[in-house]
């Protein structure tokens, strides 16, 4: 069985300011003791609060004032960047399985037209963030992607090395956990609806902090 992905497409073109805050209410109660998300009990605590600022300032627009109007705008980016967050969790979680999806109130991405196998990405950067023991993961875009793949081990990497493995729709995520010194070996892949992966060269970094 093929794997199934969810849309994490939240943008003004797909939900107007009234539809993004029910949808989010939809999913919170979606998610809300839900068995197969129960680590995400924090995080949708963390979602309830975003969505009920961003609903505050849903019922104050119509007073034209500009800065309700910005702070608004604000909240709904912070809502948005946070869906990513989450729903990256939810497909982690669900193994890609529609039933798990569908139960937690995301909806699933349309499955695209046929393309063959995915190019490696290109232009892999990784630079050391500011916090301890983390690292800030960048490519270029691929084409007819919706799902990109970091994996990470320590390195030098071999045959018998385990590799951690964690999924994102955009094209940088971000790696922590890592001890001072450490030697970390990553790579990434772009997923479509061709099943093969084709990782990028391993790129070998030395934790700093």
């Amino acid at each position: 069985m093929s794997k199934s992905y969810l849309s994490v497409d939240f943008s003004t073109n797909s939900y107007t300011d009234p539809k993004l805050n029910v949808k989010v209410t939809t999913i919170i109660d979606s998610l809300t003791g839900n068995a197969t998300y129960k680590t995400l009990e924090a995080d949708v605590v963390i979602l309830k609060t975003k969505n009920d600022l961003f609903g505050s300032y849903l019922s104050k627009v119509g007073d034209g004032s500009k800065l309700t109007t910005a702070e608004k705008n604000v909240a709904r980016e912070d809502l948005e960047d946070y869906l990513h967050v989450i729903g990256n969790r939810v497909q982690d979680i669900s193994g890609g399985d529609e039933v798990k999806i569908l139960s937690s109130g995301f909806d699933l991405r349309a499955k695209p037209a046929p393309v063959g196998m995915l190019p490696m990405p290109t232009g892999v950067t990784v630079t050391q963030s500011q916090q301890s023991g983390t690292l800030n993961i960048s490519w270029d875009v691929v084409s007819n992607t919706y799902l990109y793949l970091v994996r990470y081990t320590s390195a030098p990497s071999s045959s018998t090395s385990i590799w951690n493995e964690v999924s994102t729709g955009k094209h940088k995520t971000t790696l922590s956990g890592f001890k001072p010194g450490e030697a970390i070996a990553i790579q990434v892949a772009a997923a479509g609806s061709d099943p093969n992966l084709v990782w990028s060269a391993e790129i070998v970094v030395h934790c700093m902090f």
